[in-house]
Protein backbone atom coordinates (compact mmCIF):
# COMPACT_ATOMS: atom_id res chain seq x y z
CA UNK A 1 0.00 0.00 0.00
CA UNK A 2 2.95 2.70 0.34
CA UNK A 3 1.93 4.52 3.19
CA UNK A 4 5.48 5.34 4.09
CA UNK A 5 5.53 6.82 0.06
CA UNK A 6 1.87 8.73 0.42
CA UNK A 7 2.93 10.52 3.63
CA UNK A 8 6.55 11.17 2.29
CA UNK A 9 4.41 12.91 -0.02
CA UNK A 10 2.10 14.51 1.96
CA UNK A 11 5.73 15.89 3.84
CA UNK A 12 6.69 17.30 0.59
CA UNK A 13 3.91 19.37 -0.02
CA UNK A 14 4.48 21.37 3.40
CA UNK A 15 8.20 21.57 2.94
CA UNK A 16 8.99 25.62 3.37
CA UNK A 17 10.86 26.92 0.10
CA UNK A 18 14.65 25.78 -0.10
CA UNK A 19 13.82 22.58 2.06
CA UNK A 20 11.53 20.63 -0.36
CA UNK A 21 14.06 18.20 -2.33
CA UNK A 22 13.94 15.19 0.42
CA UNK A 23 14.88 12.81 -2.18
CA UNK A 24 18.53 14.94 -1.60
CA UNK A 25 17.80 15.84 2.20
CA UNK A 26 16.57 12.75 3.40
CA UNK A 27 17.43 13.49 7.02
CA UNK A 28 15.54 17.00 6.93
CA UNK A 29 12.47 15.24 5.65
CA UNK A 30 12.36 12.65 8.36
CA UNK A 31 12.97 15.27 11.07
CA UNK A 32 9.80 17.34 9.33
CA UNK A 33 7.84 14.54 9.17
CA UNK A 34 8.13 13.90 12.94
CA UNK A 35 8.24 17.21 14.32
CA UNK A 36 5.40 19.15 12.16
CA UNK A 37 3.50 17.04 9.42
CA UNK A 38 2.84 14.08 12.16
CA UNK A 39 1.29 16.04 14.76
CA UNK A 40 -0.22 18.54 12.40
CA UNK A 41 -2.10 16.05 10.45
CA UNK A 42 -3.37 13.87 13.33
CA UNK A 43 -4.32 17.43 14.37
CA UNK A 44 -6.83 18.28 11.32
CA UNK A 45 -7.67 14.27 11.74
CA UNK A 46 -9.58 14.34 14.61
CA UNK A 47 -10.88 17.97 14.47
CA UNK A 48 -12.59 16.05 11.07
CA UNK A 49 -16.26 15.82 10.52
CA UNK A 50 -15.84 12.35 9.51
CA UNK A 51 -19.40 11.01 8.94
CA UNK A 52 -19.56 14.01 6.50
CA UNK A 53 -16.27 13.05 4.80
CA UNK A 54 -17.42 9.31 4.24
CA UNK A 55 -20.97 10.90 3.02
CA UNK A 56 -19.35 12.57 0.34
CA UNK A 57 -16.79 10.09 -0.48
CA UNK A 58 -20.16 7.73 -1.14
CA UNK A 59 -21.91 10.42 -2.56
CA UNK A 60 -18.95 10.84 -4.87
CA UNK A 61 -18.93 7.13 -5.79
CA UNK A 62 -14.89 6.32 -4.69
CA UNK A 63 -14.85 3.03 -4.47
CA UNK A 64 -11.03 3.35 -4.21
CA UNK A 65 -10.34 0.05 -5.95
CA UNK A 66 -6.56 0.48 -5.97
CA UNK A 67 -7.25 -0.21 -2.12
CA UNK A 68 -8.31 -3.39 -2.78
CA UNK A 69 -5.91 -3.73 -5.19
CA UNK A 70 -3.16 -3.77 -3.19
CA UNK A 71 -4.85 -5.78 -0.35
CA UNK A 72 -5.31 -8.21 -2.68
CA UNK A 73 -2.13 -8.49 -4.19
CA UNK A 74 0.07 -7.78 -0.36
CA UNK A 75 -2.27 -10.65 1.22
CA UNK A 76 -5.22 -12.20 -1.17
CA UNK A 77 -8.44 -11.32 -2.01
CA UNK A 78 -9.95 -13.19 0.80
CA UNK A 79 -7.94 -11.32 3.41
CA UNK A 80 -9.63 -8.45 4.91
CA UNK A 81 -6.97 -6.35 6.92
CA UNK A 82 -3.01 -6.71 6.56
CA UNK A 83 -0.37 -6.42 9.56
CA UNK A 84 2.22 -3.46 9.68
CA UNK A 85 5.06 -5.83 8.54
CA UNK A 86 3.32 -7.45 5.32
CA UNK A 87 2.51 -4.11 4.58
CA UNK A 88 6.79 -3.39 4.77
CA UNK A 89 7.35 -6.83 3.35
CA UNK A 90 4.58 -6.05 0.46
CA UNK A 91 6.30 -2.76 0.22
CA UNK A 92 9.14 -4.07 -0.72
CA UNK A 93 8.09 -5.79 -3.69
CA UNK A 94 6.51 -3.71 -5.09
CA UNK A 95 9.57 -1.17 -5.64
CA UNK A 96 11.53 -4.31 -6.53
CA UNK A 97 9.01 -5.09 -9.86
CA UNK A 98 8.87 -1.58 -10.59
CA UNK A 99 12.51 -1.59 -10.80
CA UNK A 100 12.44 -4.75 -12.97
CA UNK A 101 10.10 -3.31 -15.54
CA UNK A 102 10.07 0.36 -16.27
CA UNK A 103 12.70 1.20 -18.80
CA UNK A 104 16.21 2.50 -17.66
CA UNK A 105 15.98 5.73 -18.73
CA UNK A 106 12.50 6.45 -16.25
CA UNK A 107 14.48 6.98 -13.08
CA UNK A 108 13.06 5.32 -9.94
CA UNK A 109 15.17 6.36 -7.15
CA UNK A 110 13.04 9.01 -5.54
CA UNK A 111 10.22 6.01 -5.18
CA UNK A 112 12.78 3.18 -4.98
CA UNK A 113 15.52 4.80 -2.13
CA UNK A 114 13.44 6.23 0.11
CA UNK A 115 14.88 6.57 3.60
CA UNK A 116 13.63 3.69 6.04
CA UNK A 117 13.71 5.22 9.68
CA UNK A 118 11.67 3.01 12.24
CA UNK A 119 10.89 5.31 14.18
CA UNK A 120 8.99 7.37 11.84
CA UNK A 121 7.41 4.62 10.29
CA UNK A 122 6.25 3.71 13.62
CA UNK A 123 4.51 7.01 14.40
CA UNK A 124 3.07 6.65 10.49
CA UNK A 125 1.55 3.78 11.20
CA UNK A 126 -0.38 4.65 14.20
CA UNK A 127 -1.17 8.28 12.53
CA UNK A 128 -2.83 5.25 9.83
CA UNK A 129 -4.34 2.94 12.66
CA UNK A 130 -7.30 4.65 13.78
CA UNK A 131 -8.69 1.81 15.25
CA UNK A 132 -5.41 0.88 17.42
CA UNK A 133 -5.73 -2.96 16.35
CA UNK A 134 -2.12 -3.11 15.06
CA UNK A 135 -3.28 -4.06 11.82
CA UNK A 136 -5.69 -1.91 8.58
CA UNK A 137 -8.66 -3.04 7.10
CA UNK A 138 -10.03 -2.68 4.13
CA UNK A 139 -12.71 -0.13 4.98
CA UNK A 140 -10.44 1.99 7.42
CA UNK A 141 -7.46 2.27 4.77
CA UNK A 142 -10.42 3.67 2.56
CA UNK A 143 -11.30 5.86 4.73
CA UNK A 144 -8.51 7.13 6.80
CA UNK A 145 -6.27 7.79 3.28
CA UNK A 146 -9.69 9.69 2.11
CA UNK A 147 -9.74 12.41 4.96
CA UNK A 148 -5.88 12.71 4.43
CA UNK A 149 -6.20 13.31 1.41
CA UNK A 150 -8.83 16.15 2.32
CA UNK A 151 -6.62 17.76 4.40
CA UNK A 152 -3.47 17.25 1.98
CA UNK A 153 -5.68 19.32 -0.57
CA UNK A 154 -7.22 21.55 1.74
CA UNK A 155 -3.71 22.95 2.85
CA UNK A 156 -2.59 22.98 -0.70
CA UNK A 157 -4.96 24.80 -2.25
CA UNK A 158 -4.93 27.17 1.02
CA UNK A 159 -1.13 28.33 0.81
CA UNK A 160 -0.66 28.10 -2.99
CA UNK A 161 -4.58 28.45 -4.42
CA UNK A 162 -5.50 27.03 -7.96
CA UNK A 163 -4.67 29.20 -11.06
CA UNK A 164 -7.39 30.45 -12.74
CA UNK A 165 -6.74 28.22 -15.85
CA UNK A 166 -5.56 25.12 -13.71
CA UNK A 167 -8.61 22.96 -14.36
CA UNK A 168 -8.88 23.98 -18.49
CA UNK A 169 -5.40 22.76 -18.06
CA UNK A 170 -6.11 20.19 -16.70
CA UNK A 171 -8.89 18.99 -19.73
CA UNK A 172 -5.79 19.37 -22.22
CA UNK A 173 -3.94 16.02 -21.02
CA UNK A 174 -6.43 13.93 -22.49
CA UNK A 175 -5.00 14.71 -25.76
CA UNK A 176 -1.34 15.63 -24.83
CA UNK A 177 -0.58 12.36 -23.11
CA UNK A 178 -1.90 10.23 -26.29
CA UNK A 179 0.06 12.31 -28.57
CA UNK A 180 3.25 12.33 -26.60
CA UNK A 181 3.42 8.12 -26.03
CA UNK A 182 3.04 8.32 -30.05
CA UNK A 183 6.09 10.68 -30.74
CA UNK A 184 9.51 8.76 -31.32
CA UNK A 185 11.24 9.73 -28.29
CA UNK A 186 8.42 7.82 -26.75
CA UNK A 187 9.40 4.77 -28.93
CA UNK A 188 13.01 4.82 -28.29
CA UNK A 189 12.31 5.18 -24.58
CA UNK A 190 10.10 1.81 -24.80
CA UNK A 191 11.90 0.41 -27.15
CA UNK A 192 13.25 -2.61 -24.39
CA UNK A 193 9.21 -2.25 -22.98
CA UNK A 194 7.24 -3.07 -25.54
CA UNK A 195 4.45 -4.98 -23.37
CA UNK A 196 4.46 -1.72 -21.41
CA UNK A 197 4.19 0.51 -23.64
CA UNK A 198 1.36 -1.20 -25.77
CA UNK A 199 -0.49 -1.62 -22.09
CA UNK A 200 0.00 2.30 -21.45
CA UNK A 201 -1.31 3.33 -24.89
CA UNK A 202 -3.92 0.76 -24.60
CA UNK A 203 -4.90 2.14 -21.21
CA UNK A 204 -4.57 6.43 -21.27
CA UNK A 205 -6.29 6.19 -24.90
CA UNK A 206 -8.00 9.38 -25.39
CA UNK A 207 -11.78 8.45 -24.63
CA UNK A 208 -11.03 7.43 -20.59
CA UNK A 209 -8.57 10.41 -20.31
CA UNK A 210 -11.26 12.86 -21.60
CA UNK A 211 -13.71 10.92 -18.74
CA UNK A 212 -11.17 11.09 -15.94
CA UNK A 213 -10.41 15.17 -16.61
CA UNK A 214 -13.54 16.64 -17.53
CA UNK A 215 -15.66 18.49 -14.81
CA UNK A 216 -13.14 19.15 -12.52
CA UNK A 217 -14.35 20.63 -9.24
CA UNK A 218 -11.22 23.18 -7.92
CA UNK A 219 -12.10 22.34 -4.34
CA UNK A 220 -10.64 19.91 -1.93
CA UNK A 221 -12.94 17.65 -2.74
CA UNK A 222 -13.58 17.75 -6.52
CA UNK A 223 -8.95 17.16 -6.64
CA UNK A 224 -9.54 15.03 -3.91
CA UNK A 225 -12.05 13.04 -6.34
CA UNK A 226 -9.91 13.19 -9.41
CA UNK A 227 -6.24 12.25 -7.48
CA UNK A 228 -8.75 8.77 -6.36
CA UNK A 229 -9.91 8.41 -9.33
CA UNK A 230 -6.00 8.45 -10.67
CA UNK A 231 -4.88 6.00 -8.54
CA UNK A 232 -7.78 3.70 -9.49
CA UNK A 233 -6.64 4.24 -13.14
CA UNK A 234 -3.06 3.34 -12.70
CA UNK A 235 -3.86 0.55 -10.31
CA UNK A 236 -5.57 -0.96 -12.54
CA UNK A 237 -2.32 -0.48 -15.46
CA UNK A 238 -0.12 -1.59 -12.61
CA UNK A 239 -2.17 -4.96 -12.35
CA UNK A 240 -2.53 -5.48 -16.25
CA UNK A 241 1.41 -4.51 -16.13
CA UNK A 242 2.65 -6.37 -13.43
CA UNK A 243 0.12 -9.00 -12.43
CA UNK A 244 -0.92 -9.88 -16.39
CA UNK A 245 -4.11 -10.04 -15.93
CA UNK A 246 -6.39 -9.71 -19.03
CA UNK A 247 -6.92 -6.23 -20.10
CA UNK A 248 -9.37 -4.87 -23.06
CA UNK A 249 -8.75 -1.39 -22.89
CA UNK A 250 -12.74 -0.58 -21.75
Amino acid sequence: MRVFAFCLTFANAFLPEGMADFPNNPDVAINFMKTIVIPMAKAEFDSLDHEQMHREMEADNLDMRFVDRAFDFCVGEDRKDISFDEDKECSQRIVAMIKNEVPDMIPTETFANQPEDEELRTMLYKLFDVDKDGKFSRQESKNVLYCYMRIIWSKIIGMYGIPADAIAQLSTLSTVIPEAMNTDEARVYFQEHQRLYQKFQQHFNQERLTNLFQEVEPTSRGITKLSINLMDEFSEFAEAVYIGSDYDGR
